[in-house]
């Protein structure tokens, strides 16, 4: 078991060259909306990139970003607010719960999930959302869902394009300063 983790962890460059491609492969189009504010729903290890982008971005992002691993979502989510669900598996019942909760309030949806109930309703509704590979612990799937984090919230302009750019460059610096 530790073994696995090992490996997990040694293919970390490996992984964020696959996040990259994935992420830049899938489109977004959001019509020129932008949103007033984000929320980014997740728990444990498929919540941690909602933590550190908005902790990241709260210095420059033009508008809150916040992240969420409750049932429910603020009273101040509604149909300009940006919701990123990020749930590994999917089935993570208090980011679908919170998830129905904002759907309520006519929220905009992006999802990042290898599949589940998620991925099921991301293709029910039509809410985009980006796909990433599942079968391994979520804790240690952090490249793929920060960089989906953060793809979604560069479509809305939210992450600077040098900053978004730099996440590409990620996979070569650790391969080239792994020992």
């Amino acid at each position: 078991r530790m073994e696995k983790m090992r490996s997990l962890i040694t293919a970390f460059p490996k992984q964020m060259s696959e996040a990259w491609s994935i992420a830049n492969g899938t489109h977004f189009e959001w019509a020129n909306w932008s949103p007033k504010n984000v929320l980014i729903l997740g728990m444990g290890g498929s919540g941690i990139s909602g933590v550190i982008a908005s902790k990241m971005l709260s210095g420059s992002a033009a508008v809150p970003i916040l992240a969420n691993s409750d049932y429910d979502v603020p009273e101040w989510v509604d149909a300009e607010t940006l919701i990123i669900v990020c749930s590994y598996s999917g089935n993570t019942e208090e980011t679908l719960t919170a998830l129905e909760s904002a759907d309520r309030r006519g929220a905009t949806i992006a999802g990042v999930t290898a599949g589940g109930t998620l991925g099921a309703w991301c293709d029910e509704k039509g809410w985009p959302s980006i796909r990433i590979p599942g079968g391994e612990p979520p804790r240690s799937q952090f490249g793929l869902a920060f960089t989906s984090v953060m793809r979604i919230l560069h479509s809305v302009d939210l992450v600077p394009d040098q900053l978004y750019q730099s996440l590409g460059n990620v996979s070569a610096t650790l391969t080239e300063n792994q020992s």
